[in-house]
Formats: structure tokens, C-alpha cells, sequence
């Protein structure tokens, strides 16, 4: 994601494996989701059609709808959501350990 509405030409490297998206204010929005979940699908299969798991944060442009899910299932891909401020549980040791340094 770049801030602002336009992109320098020498940042597109030409690769159609990468995405790159514009957005005047540097956040996420629902569509750019949209658009670069279906990239992730696109290029995330293997040959051996192998489960995949999709782990996503609560941040609101993830908007999950039947849609999401479906497009998600029908490639084998598992998603995982997580609930809302998980860090001091998935990151125990900075918060535990190092919090008192």
C-alpha cells in the first residue's frame, strides 16, 4: 500500500506476481482488500492443491461476507480470524519479559 495517488514508474518492476495499489490517505479500503485477496488466491496455489491457512487481523477493511468465504473454500484455503487485540497473548514474551527492561 503507498500513500498518495500515484506510483514512481520505478517501483513497478513488471513481475505480475506483485500488486501494487494507491491510496490517498495510506490505509487499507474494502475494495483494495477485495483486489488483493483475489491476487493472494491467484498466486498462492500449489500443484498438490495443499490446504492453505489464511490468518487475518479485525482491522475493518477485512469485511469477511459470504462471498470471501466462499471464494476462499473453493481453493482450499483455511482463514483464521483473529479476535480483536490478540498482541499481548501472541507476543507473551515482549510483553511479559522484556516489558519490565
Amino acid at each position: 500500500m503507498c500513500k498518495g495517488t500515484e506510483i514512481c514508474s520505478k517501483s513497478i518492476s513488471g513481475d505480475d506476481s506483485a500488486l501494487i495499489a494507491c491510496n490517498s490517505s495510506g490505509y487499507m479500503r474494502k475494495d483494495l482488500f477485495r483486489q488483493w485477496f483475489d491476487h493472494f488466491l491467484k498466486w498462492v496455489r500449489t500443484k498438490h492443491n495443499d490446504p492453505i491457512l489464511f490468518i487475518i487481523d479485525n482491522c475493518a477493511a477485512h469485511e469477511m461476507d459470504a462471498d470471501f468465504y466462499n471464494k476462499a473454500k473453493a481453493l482450499n484455503v483455511e482463514i483464521l480470524a483473529l479476535p480483536p487485540n490478540p498482541t499481548h497473548v501472541l507476543q507473551a514474551v515482549r510483553y511479559g519479559c522484556f516489558s519490565v527492561i
